[in-house]
């Protein structure tokens, strides 16, 4: 979209938990794309504790030097986070920061919907 102020080398939302259901995790497994074993042995480690983790363990384990490894087959919740607002503001540890995320759509709604009703839905570092 035209609104995103998000452009390539821009990667804030990939140090949030990314949550994948199986068929997701399956679609990028069948590359065998590479991902930081070591970043998921300590985000498994510090699943139910994140503030004992650093801010760069904590990046999405698909992602080297910021580039997404696994950008053609990128979560749907990874395809709709967009923001209006700097991507600068959307750092996970600048909590005064205001962000603004491009307006839901209906097909925002319906994945929303999926992934908080779906049971089998989890974080990444859970699927591995």
């Amino acid at each position: 979209s035209s609104e995103t102020s998000c452009l390539k080398g821009c990667h804030h939302c990939c140090f949030h938990p990314v949550a994948v259901s199986p068929m997701e995790i399956e679609n990028i497994k069948e590359d065998n794309s590479a991902y930081d074993q070591n970043r998921l042995k300590k985000q498994k480690e510090n699943l139910n504790d994140s503030s004992t983790i650093s801010y760069e363990d904590r990046a999405c384990i698909y992602l080297n030097n910021g580039t997404c490894t696994i950008y053609e087959k990128r979560p749907l919740i990874c395809r709709l986070t967009h923001v209006k607002s700097s991507p600068e503001n959307c750092h996970l540890e600048n909590e005064i920061a205001n962000v603004v995320h491009l307006p839901v759509n209906k097909a925002a709604l319906i994945v929303g919907a999926f992934y908080i009703s779906h049971p089998d839905i989890d974080l990444i570092p859970n699927h591995l």
